[in-house]
């Protein structure tokens, strides 16, 4: 969690779950195990019938793998393709092959010629006025189909239908036919009839479709709100496209889209305009800029040629957290109506600016913001601390805000952190963490323990745990190891009840025997405490607190101190062994093993985390509760350092997952000198 920041109470709608929200239209004819291991990562997936009849299984792994994806099928609502190796092969483009060669419901000329707009495909007769067949016209026929096929298995989350055209009379002109008849009385409709009883024929799909699946979603690939009230959501593809007109207007109807049914779903859908080119950095940041100005899914691929990638983003991995603000006129700063500009919406966690001029600007700020350290686009997602930014022309960009404090974990104050994720990665650049209240070198935790609703601050130096109210008011002050002891106290936090009343947990520094105690918010021992190791060693045993079984059980995790192996060991809070533990590094290693627990995959089970002690390398490693190593682990200061190094856990931009926070031991030297 991050302080220094305020945040404002404002209420926007839609606006539940993290930002950006990511889309992937993917319709490729296969989803594979490995596909579906990458689709797993985004929060709105579009898959065709044919990859769901090739792997009928595609929706329930993917499902597995991530609970709160949202999955659609893509139908296609005005024309099926005359490949027979597709309808043959999907019994539900069968189906519908079937029912309108049948039923002869082809859109056509006025001399009897079916017509097309996509080369490889027919189009179909969708207009209200349609001849029907056995009491049925397409407008009748597709809903109750797809219901059938797709809406009634409830892992599918609902259907994607598209080319939803509002018109279909441009065709004419487009494919140089000299009409439709969409009436089948041999002679050609006026545009504005043909148009208008379009209308009303998708309309009737849409609204069958609603009716036979309420609960579903419903969202319609489209240039324009036509159907906005009988529908969950649209999607704008190519964005911006110039069927839309410009920027402005592609927002204007993004921006304010109304639709009749919640969840209310837009994707925009950014491309490479059949490039390929997915380092074109600059217009995929863009388009996930300007999404992020609403509240919609974002999606880049290919273009209208092929929508079957995953490619990944340095800025996909950003948390932004929930918008705090709506859009804002930099330039103009007395409208909020859509119109060129430098535009900005502030989130929990980070801003969003998007440069929607003609030409380079320059964006100054009151504070300073942190850049996305990434691995793609280095010039700009390099892990700069900024207080102005030069923006491009059509250019968008993620800012972060910076972490000035760690609330709810204990620190060393003055240290110097870096943070990873559990792939070792490092996430955001590194900071001190120093409260010029406290003197440096000294381990503090800012936490309400004690149920007041105002956050405590606990410091412990070289003999005491003193423990401060908000306005550094000493409430008490205790010694763990007698007021005689000076070989210094790390300690953990916890509350083993569950009552809201925390626990604090010692372990005795080097020079002493690895006894581990526990105190109460008040500073009173519960019990003489236990030896997490021999008591002759006088290495001292390093503490954390973990739920490694994810039932809620606390358990004190130790970790020997100088001179020991690096053995991590668990114990209940009595002192009771539950399980003797493991060797996180070499069993001839004698630095000791500093520990920190906590969920660093948001899985609800806490790993186990490890620095190696004085003497090794800034080696930090990651084990699940089986003590089974995530992976080799990572360097966090390089693999030359001898000086071990402090770890600790923190979830900092509020995704669920906690980072790892690598400190070094040695603190800010000003700190020392308070």
């Amino acid at each position: 969690m991050t302080a220094g920041f305020v945040m404002p109470q404002i209420s926007l709608a839609q606006t539940d779950g993290n930002f950006p929200k990511i889309a992937n239209y993917y319709i490729a004819w296969e989803v594979g195990d490995k596909e579906i291991e990458e689709l797993a990562k985004w929060d709105l997936v579009i898959l065709s019938p044919q990859a769901l009849a090739a792997n009928p299984q595609a929706v329930t792994k993917l499902k597995q793998k991530n609970p709160n994806i949202k999955v659609l099928v893509y139908v296609l609502i005005q024309e099926i393709s005359t490949d027979s190796n597709i309808y043959n092969s999907v019994d539900f483009y069968q189906k519908i092959y079937q029912a309108v060669s049948q039923n002869n419901w082809w859109l056509k000329t006025p001399d009897g010629q079916n017509v097309y707009w996509w080369p490889g495909t027919n189009l179909i007769n969708a207009t209200s006025v349609a001849p029907k067949a056995n009491g049925q016209s397409w407008n009748d026929f597709l809903a109750p189909l797809v219901n059938d096929q797709y809406l009634k298995n409830n892992l599918v989350d609902g259907i994607f239908y598209d080319n939803a055209w509002s018109q279909v009379s441009w065709v004419i002109k487009a494919r140089n036919y000299s009409g439709f008849d969409v009436n089948a009385d041999g002679a050609a409709d006026s545009e504005v009839f043909v148009d208008q009883k379009w209308q009303e024929g998708l309309k009737n799909i849409l609204s069958q479709t609603k009716s036979l699946a309420p609960d579903k979603i419903v969202i319609i690939n489209t240039n324009d709100n036509f159907y906005n009230s009988l529908i969950n959501g649209r999607m704008r593809e190519s964005f911006p496209a110039t069927s839309e007109g410009n920027w402005t207007n592609n927002m204007r109807n993004y921006l304010s889209a109304d639709f009749g049914y919640e969840p209310e779903l837009y994707v925009i859908n950014g491309t490479t305009s059949n490039t390929g080119n997915n380092s074109d950095y600059q217009t995929f940041r863009f388009g996930l800029a300007s999404t992020l100005l609403g509240n919609g899914y974002y999606s880049f691929d290919f273009g209208d040629m092929g929508h079957n990638f995953t490619w990944w983003y340095d800025e996909y991995d950003v948390f932004l957290g929930k918008p705090v603000t709506d859009k804002k006129n930099l330039l103009n700063q007395s409208t909020t109506e859509v119109q060129p500009s430098v535009w900005q919406r502030d989130f929990q966690n980070g801003i969003v600016l998007v440069n929607s001029t003609g030409t380079e600007q320059k964006v100054a700020f009151t504070s300073e913001y942190e850049k996305i350290k990434g691995t793609q686009d280095k010039a700009t997602n390099n892990g700069a601390i900024v207080k102005n930014v030069n923006l491009k022309a059509e250019d968008g960009l993620i800012l972060l805000r910076r972490v000035e404090d760690v609330l709810s974990n204990v620190y060393i104050n003055g240290s110097f952190v870096r943070p990873y994720n559990k792939r070792g990665e490092a996430v955001r650049n590194g900071f001190f963490l120093y409260d010029k209240n406290y003197k440096g070198n000294q381990a503090l935790e800012k936490k309400d323990i004690n149920k007041d609703g105002q956050q405590e601050i606990i410091v412990a130096d070289n003999s005491k745990i003193t423990i401060y109210d908000g306005n550094q008011k000493v409430i008490t002050t205790f010694y763990p190891y007698g007021d005689k002891y000076n070989k210094g106290i790390n300690f953990s936090i916890n509350d083993f009840e569950n009552d809201g009343y925390f626990e604090i947990i010692t372990g005795a520094g080097r020079g002493y025997a690895p006894l581990v105690k526990v105190f109460n918010y008040k500073g009173e021992a519960q019990g003489d405490g236990f030896y997490a190791y021999a008591k002759g060693y006088l290495g001292g045993v390093n503490v954390a607190v973990c739920t490694t079984k994810g039932n809620g059980n606390k358990e004190i995790v130790t970790g020997a101190g100088y001179m020991g192996g690096p053995q991590v060991r668990i114990f209940d809070k009595n002192g009771k062994v539950l399980s003797g533990g493991f060797f996180a590094y070499g069993t001839t290693f004698r630095g000791g093993v500093n520990v920190a627990c906590g969920d660093i995959d948001a899985n609800g089970i806490d790993e186990i985390v490890t620095g190696a002690g004085f003497g090794g390398s800034s080696h930090v490693r990651m084990f699940n509760s089986k003590f089974e190593a995530l992976n080799p682990g990572f360097f966090a200061f390089g693999k030359d350092t001898r000086t071990g190094v402090r770890v600790f856990l923190a979830d900092l931009d509020n995704d669920g997952a906690k980072e790892i926070l690598a400190a070094s031991p040695d603190v800010f030297t000003t700190a020392i000198n308070k």
